[in-house]
This record gives structure tokens, sequence and C-alpha cells, in this order.
């Protein structure tokens, strides 16, 4: 929900999002009312930093990991566990650090399964050409299914057709599709979210056992 989280505006007078100076060619599928309900709804459970921070700011209160005092109801419960800081914060500052993304990161995070492309790139060239392909088809999948779960209009564009992983082995996709629309706002799209969040989730982990084994 960090895509809904960045263009929550719960009243005419919020200040913009950041993400607005550069997503703002894009339409939106749904309307502003039914984001605010969507972000408001469970609220948000995010621990990457690199997306939190792009959340619009009066949205970062109904994120569940994040300033406790500023936290709705909901979300102070999963602060149960945490060792919170003398300001009350799961983590050092308004939003998340990078310890806090080293304790609280998870396989089945969209970007984390992104960054894995970026982590390939930085062994070079302790990895091979492949494996380096292996983890960019990973995160196109995983970009591919975070703007089409997003209230963003995409259909104008496309994207990988979607792979999956067999026996250990990672299918890399080659054909191309036009890309369509993941309605997490209704019970059936979240089904559907989650069944291709879990097919990133194992197709990632099988690279990130092969980028460790380079380290």
């Amino acid at each position: 929900m960090h895509e809904w989280a960045m263009l929550y505006r719960p009243t005419p007078d919020s200040p913009p999002p950041p993400s607005s100076q550069y997503q703002s060619h894009l339409p939106l599928r749904v309307s502003q009312t039914t984001i605010n309900e969507q972000v408001e709804r469970k609220g948000v459970r995010c621990t990457h930093i690199d997306a939190l921070r792009f959340f619009a700011p009066e949205a970062r209160k109904w994120n569940h990991f994040g300033r406790l005092e500023d936290a709705t109801d909901e979300a102070r419960d999963d602060f149960d566990g945490f060792d919170l800081g003398e300001d009350g914060m799961c983590g050092k500052d308004a939003t998340l650090t990078r310890e806090d993304q080293l304790r609280l990161e998870q396989k089945a995070c969209l970007h984390a399964n992104m960054d894995l492309f970026k982590m390939a790139l930085r062994l070079q060239p302790f990895i091979s050409s492949e494996l380096l392909i292996e983890a960019l088809s990973v995160a196109l999948r995983a970009r591919t299914l975070d703007v089409e779960a997003s209230p963003y209009d995409v259909s104008g564009y496309e994207g990988l057709a979607w792979g999956d992983a067999v026996g250990g082995e990672l299918r890399i996709a080659k054909e191309t599709r036009q890309l369509g629309a993941v309605e997490v706002e209704t019970e059936e799209g979240r089904k559907v979210y989650q069944q291709r969040q879990i097919e990133v989730m194992k197709e990632g982990e099988i690279v990130r056992k092969k980028v460790t084994r380079c380290i």
C-alpha cells in the first residue's frame, strides 16, 4: 500500500506528497476518496526505508512502523516487543533508519526484491551476467506488481509477461504484455495481489541465495 500512502491527502489543504513531482503525468484509476479510505482502512505496514521516505507527510501516522506518539491505536499494537528509544520511536527518526531496515526487513517486500538487482550490480564482477539478469527479472516483476496495484492507471504501458519459479530455477519472461490493474481496494484484488506477491517472494529467494553465495 505504499503507493497509496504516497498519494494520501485527507483534506484539500494537505501538503502534496513528495512523489507528485515525479508521477504527475500518470492518471489515477480511483478517486482521492478511495485512496484515503484504503490507507485508513487498516493502515500500512511498511518496513522499507526507501519506500517510507516518499510517503505523503500525513500518511506516516498510518504506518505500523514509525513514530509511536503519532500512530493510530491499531498501529500501536505492532510496536509491542520492540525496543523503543527515549523519543518513543520504533527507530531513531520520524520514519525508519538503516538499522531498522536490517531488523524489520521481510522477504515478501516488493522493494526488498527490487533491491536484489541493486545489490547484484554492486557485487560485479563477483557474480555472473546470468545471475545479474535473474536479479533484474525479479526486480522488473516486483515493480510490475507494484505499479499495477497502485492507484495509477498504467494501462497505456507494457511490462514483462508474468513468469514463475519452478524447481528452484527462475523462468525469465521474454514476452511483454499490456499492464493492467490489481484492484487491491477490493477483496478479490487483494487475493490476486497476495498470490503474485508470494510468487515474487519465491523468485526473489532463489536469487537472494545465489547472490549470498557469491559474497
